[in-house]
């Protein structure tokens, strides 16, 4: 199956194109059943056989067939040899012993503490004690997710496979992480410091956000010169005055310009005060700043059309947003 074009990528990320969500499924799915069938026809019996029950294990506890145990981080990160070729036999017996895994397609699983996780996602995993009543904070959330569009809430739910929860010493620091090695795991940091679901639900979006570009990106790499990652120019976020580097930076003009469609969705939803403040700080980037002049200095990495592309969604902040 061809890789979608950047038009189906942003008529995902905007909700403006319901069906092009499938289009970049349907190729990220087409990519992971390739390297699968490469994995098991060229591998040694041994592995191959391993691989096999392993696999086997993920698809009858997900519930959501082949697709639910391709799409698992771990998995897919494996698949596309970014995260280790072991699955992680003590991860799958946690994941037999959990009732919160999902099938795909419905609301993501909620894992206090996936041993593939562990030394990568910033912040330390919550007791025992402490989850209950940090997990209570998402379920308004997602019903914020669902008011705001239900389109809104089934991109976020689709590209999400897990979500999990972590502390870090500055408890007054909040966010949200993702790696383009585990694609669909979602980390929310510090969500006790978080007062209003809506600042939740936009956290949840920013990482789909990231998710639905790795998915693509699979297919349809959006750098085509590998030595940007060895770049050392840092890039300051107009947003939040981050320091970024190239692909993180163009990774947030994607963010920023689904943010701005997500509060714009937003009205009616929440007090108009509260939307305003959102939309203005997803969209301030692209009316005080000009991140498609910073992404054109590192246009000889990327794929040709993508410099163009956020030189249009630039275009089009300022034309629908202008004065926010």
């Amino acid at each position: 199956m061809p890789a979608p074009d950047l038009n189906v990528f942003l008529g995902t990320i905007t909700w403006e194109e319901p069906k092009a969500l499938f289009s970049v499924l349907a190729a990220y799915l087409d990519v992971l059943v390739d390297r699968l069938h490469r994995l098991l026809s060229s591998d040694t019996a041994t592995a191959s056989i391993g691989t096999v029950r392993q696999l086997d294990i993920i698809e009858r506890r997900l519930t959501g067939g082949s697709v639910s145990a391709l799409t698992w981080p771990v998995v897919a990160g494996a698949l596309l040899g970014r995260a280790s070729p072991d699955f992680m036999a003590t991860d799958l017996t946690r994941m037999l012993r959990s009732p919160l895994i999902t099938p795909f397609g419905e609301a993501p699983s909620i894992l206090r503490a996936p041993a593939w996780l562990r030394h990568r996602a910033p912040g330390n995993v919550l007791s025992p004690l402490l989850w209950p009543a940090e997990i209570s904070r998402l379920e308004p959330a997602w019903e914020l997710l669902n008011l705001c569009g239900e389109d809104i809430h089934h991109f976020v739910r689709t590209c999400t496979r897990v979500v999990t929860l972590r502390r870090t010493a500055q408890r007054d620091v909040t966010g949200s992480w993702s790696s383009d090695e585990l694609i669909g795991c979602t980390v929310l940091v510090n969500l006790h410091g978080q007062a209003e679901p809506l600042w939740i639900a936009e956290s949840l979006v920013h990482e789909a956000v990231h998710h639905c570009q790795s998915m693509l990106e699979v297919s349809r790499s959006f750098v085509s010169n590998a030595r940007l990652a060895a770049d050392e120019t840092r890039y300051v976020s107009p947003w939040t005055g981050t320091k970024l580097t190239a692909k993180s930076f163009l990774g947030a003009c994607f963010v920023w310009f689904s943010l701005a469609h997500f509060w714009e969705r937003a009205h009616g939803v929440v007090d108009e005060e509260t939307r305003v403040v959102g939309l203005h700080k997803a969209v301030v980037g692209f009316l005080a700043a000009d991140p498609a002049a910073d992404v054109r200095r590192f246009a000889w990495a990327l794929d040709p059309q993508i410099p163009d592309l956020i030189a249009a969604i630039q275009a089009t902040a300022r034309q629908r947003w202008v004065g926010c």
